[in-house]
């Protein structure tokens, strides 16, 4: 991948990425390149690249770092930054008001990459779910935490970190460990999800779904209940014309 002395950009074949802004995995078309006069005369480390997402056409402002400088091109590494990281994507419509709006700072903090403020904001979060609950939420959460770490095969030193990160009330163990790796960090979001999945989306939607059934038999059970009256109804009509029809016939006609 290099910038030629006329402007041009070379780069390898579109590869398809996730566009942060759609969502969809899609080619990538560079749109917006540097100028190869300034970046020889500047020199800097490192420069971007504009591409749009050939699904939505949205821009996405990748950085590059720069390889060498020589008199006809500049040479990028393949490896790059995206300024704009994706957005995750997670429904908080059965949360409480509190909880959700946490945990949506919690997203907020781990896509700019600030993973101890990240660290933080789930811990609120976890609080403020077992504050809505009884004392014996906490216990299901950690068992629920003990099953996905089993499910997961995940290892046992960053099940520790991310326990001590959601149960532990003191205030320091979040920053005992230094940094917060971005590995653990994507591992704690996702067990998160779980969480909040299992004690309010999967309870919201279960409820809902029963409502929904509920309503609809009690629907059909009363237009049963409609035509069968309609049905005794019309046989009583029927029968009562009937015995007028007979009464009304002349004797020697009701043989």
């Amino acid at each position: 991948m290099h910038l030629d002395s006329s402007n041009r950009f070379h780069h390898t074949v579109a590869r398809a990425a996730h566009c942060p802004h759609c969502g969809v995995r899609a080619h990538l078309t560079p749109t917006s390149t540097p100028n190869f006069m300034d970046l020889d005369r500047l020199r800097p480390n490192s420069t971007g690249v504009v591409f749009h997402c050939d699904s939505c056409r949205a821009p996405i402002f990748r950085q590059y770092r720069i390889k060498r400088f020589s008199k006809q091109r500049i040479d990028f590494h393949p490896d790059h930054h995206d300024v704009e990281k994706r957005e995750e994507q997670f429904s908080t419509a059965y949360l409480p008001p509190i909880v959700a709006a946490y945990f949506e700072d919690a997203l907020g903090c781990y896509r700019a990459g600030l993973t101890l403020a990240f660290a933080t904001t789930c811990r609120l979060t976890i609080q403020s779910v077992i504050s809505e609950h009884s004392d014996n939420m906490q216990l299901q959460l950690y068992d629920q935490v003990d099953d996905i770490a089993s499910l997961a095969e995940l290892d046992d030193t960053v099940m520790a970190t991310v326990q001590d990160i959601l149960f532990d009330t003191r205030a320091d163990t979040i920053y005992q460990s230094g940094k917060l790796d971005r590995g653990t960090a994507a591992i704690l979001l996702e067990v998160m999800k779980d969480l909040l999945h299992q004690v309010y989306i999967r309870r919201g939607r279960l409820s809902k779904a029963l409502k929904m059934r509920q309503f609809f038999a009690h629907r059909e059970s009363d237009s049963y209940a409609d035509k069968s009256d309609d049905h005794d109804s019309d046989t009583d009509i029927a029968s009562s014309d009937w015995n007028t029809t007979v009464t009304s016939l002349p004797l020697s006609n009701k043989r």
